[in-house]
């Protein structure tokens, strides 16, 4: 490839899928899904939630990478029966008693306070206290960057998950936030969703560096109270 073409990066979250379980709190099934006892399947429906919502040149991809995660490979197999795993785009580990008890998740009428579970998230994250350390997570938002930049592909498609996906958009944005965690929260403190299904954002890599270039939003509804 020459150094001087453009290369583009679609990276989008999965399909939608159930994220409250059968027979388990809201609290619970977070927790049985992000400490991977359960592997979740993506929705009957959503082929054609993914056909309706992400636009149709992301079917002529030359690569397409996608998370170990059953829903993730579920979801990049809409364009290619064989995507190439990486573990890199894993979901961060936590388990939410790293930063939230079941009891301090809901408010007094029982309501479930997703958004105060993500910002208690965060900053555990920059703080380092979930299961993955910070330093962590920046490794594995490198490594995955060095491979997509090393691949000819001109243009791929990764599948990963919501909190992962926004720390890799801040890292394009400002590398800074690597040996400065706090800065992070210039981009995502968990006062807002991160991504729909099916959403993401799109980056250039031209002349050895990677640009953030615009956000995927999809046009139906959101099935996620997740970040």
């Amino acid at each position: 490839m020459n150094p001087s073409e453009t290369k583009q990066i679609s990276i989008i979250r999965t399909a939608p899928y159930d994220y409250h379980l059968k027979g388990m709190s809201l609290y619970q099934s977070f927790n049985a899904v992000a400490k991977r006892e359960i592997e979740v399947s993506i929705k009957r429906s959503a082929g054609s939630y993914f056909k309706n919502n992400l636009p149709k040149s992301i079917y002529k991809s030359d690569r397409v990478y996608c998370s170990p995660r059953k829903r993730s490979v579920q979801t990049a197999q809409f364009i290619t029966d064989s995507p190439q795993i990486l573990d890199e785009l894993i979901e961060v580990k936590f388990k939410m008693e790293d930063f939230i008890s079941e009891v301090k998740f809901y408010d007094e009428k029982g309501t479930p306070n997703v958004q105060k579970a993500r910002k208690s998230f965060v900053k555990a994250l920059v703080n380092s206290n979930l299961e993955e350390s910070y330093e962590s997570v920046m490794i594995r938002i490198e490594s995955l960057l060095t491979e997509i930049s090393q691949n000819k592909a001109k243009k791929i498609s990764v599948f990963s998950h919501g909190f992962f996906m926004k720390i890799i958009e801040a890292y394009i944005k400002d590398k800074n936030i690597k040996n400065n965690p706090q800065k992070l929260l210039k981009y995502f403190d968990g006062s807002a969703e991160t991504f729909k299904f099916c959403e993401g954002f799109v980056l250039d890599f031209e002349n050895g560096e990677f640009k953030f270039n615009s956000y995927i939003r999809n046009k139906e509804g959101n099935f996620s109270v997740r970040g």
